[in-house]
């Protein structure tokens, strides 16, 4: 929509005293960008077209929508789960091109999936530090979910695909830029009511429930070098996008995390709902959590004396009716201690990575040439 024809109807708006988004519902036909307004699981307000030389104009009217769609200062009449929906040719180079080919690109409530393996063949995802795209943080792998913020216009002439737009997410911490052309961005609205989407998968399209990373805190009976205790424990649920989770146990809750469901972008803020709007307090200030492994210094020490890891590793042997001759971990505790004092490595932490990466002693390389870690093993 041409610059001129949006003045006319703001103008319009403003005279008639009509709702923006009254004056602005017109039918939509042919390549554009399409802001609308979902209603339910079939339904949405269109709310304005742009051509797809002009994103800028239908980001503008979004953050309209969601702030003063009226024009008038009142922001109680505000709207929700506004998305940017591209309409075009299929911009992925590796895929059939399809002239009824739509995207959603924005939106003020979202969540998204990497899905730069379907989308662009890519076996990894770029996570950038700049929304130009140009500068890489890190990298991802595919179908993982992902916290959306925000999305923008990076470069471009002429028709603005999804290739031209970086979307601001987050995930497990690292909170950077990716390509709007790897993820594929779902409204909240969806997990909000329970509705299916249509997920793009290799072989077509499959529609699975919406379920952002979450956090849960429950009370389980744990075996410590001191016997079997009651812990609070903190667990990370991962929603693939397929009709299972993975579960990964971070370790003891916080007091101040009481039992219950938890959203995080970073697992150190926690919140209660999705949106990350009410973050759970400790006293008055918001809860701050570190991890024990992840966050101690490696040269920091442990208290656990030899005979306390022993005793859990016995322990461990145990229940898993392991051989204890088995594991050339049997009775080391004592030499981890030693590595402590003599090197400033905290035990028990150069002890757990030796049990997880060498299955308590029992893999090949623990067994020959005794190495824990199976750091530089040929």
């Amino acid at each position: 929509m041409r610059k001129s024809l949006l003045v006319f109807l703001l103008t319009l708006s403003l005279i008639s005293g009509l709702p923006y988004k009254a004056v602005r519902a017109i039918d939509c036909i042919g390549d554009r960008y399409s802001v609308d307004q979902i209603i339910s699981q079939t339904e949405k307000l269109s709310l304005g077209c742009f051509a797809l030389t002009d994103y800028d104009g239908a980001a503008n009217l979004l953050t309209l929508s969601i702030t003063d769609p009226n024009q008038d200062g009142n922001l109680t009449d505000a709207l929700k789960n506004v998305t940017i929906t591209y309409f075009g040719d299929n911009p992925n180079t590796t895929t059939v091109v399809e002239t009824d080919f739509s995207k959603i690109v924005a939106a003020d409530r979202a969540m998204a999936y990497s899905q730069n393996l379907v989308y662009t063949n890519s076996p990894t995802m770029n996570i950038y530090a700049n929304s130009a795209l140009t500068t890489t943080y890190t990298y991802m792998d595919d179908r993982n979910p992902l916290y959306y913020y925000s999305t923008t216009r990076f470069s471009g002439t002429g028709n603005i695909t999804p290739s031209n737009l970086s979307a601001l997410i987050s995930v497990n911490g690292a909170k950077g830029y990716v390509n709007v052309n790897q993820i594929q961005i779902i409204p909240l609205i969806y997990m909000d009511n329970g509705w299916t989407y249509n997920f793009d998968i290799d072989t077509g399209v499959k529609s699975l429930a919406v379920k952002q990373a979450y956090y849960i805190v429950v009370e389980e009976d744990k075996q410590t070098i001191n016997g079997i205790k009651k812990f609070k424990q903190l667990k990370l649920i991962l929603n693939f996008i397929s009709t299972f989770n993975s579960s990964y146990e971070i370790g003891l809750a916080p007091d101040w995390l009481p039992i219950g469901t938890y959203y995080s972008p970073d697992g150190i803020y926690f919140f209660t709902d999705v949106d990350l709007k009410n973050p759970v307090l400790n006293g008055t200030s918001i809860g701050k959590f570190y991890n024990y492994y992840a966050f101690t210094n490696l040269r920091s020490k442990s208290n656990y004396t030899g005979a306390e890891i022993n005793s859990y590793l016995d322990y461990y042997q145990v229940v898993n009716k392991q051989d204890p001759n088995a594991s050339t971990m049997t009775n080391t505790g004592d030499i981890f201690v030693n590595a402590q004092n003599t090197y400033g490595m905290n035990a028990l932490m150069i002890f757990s990575m030796g049990a997880l990466e060498s299955g308590y002693g029992r893999s090949t390389y623990a067994q020959n040439p005794a190495n824990f870690n199976g750091l530089v093993v040929k």
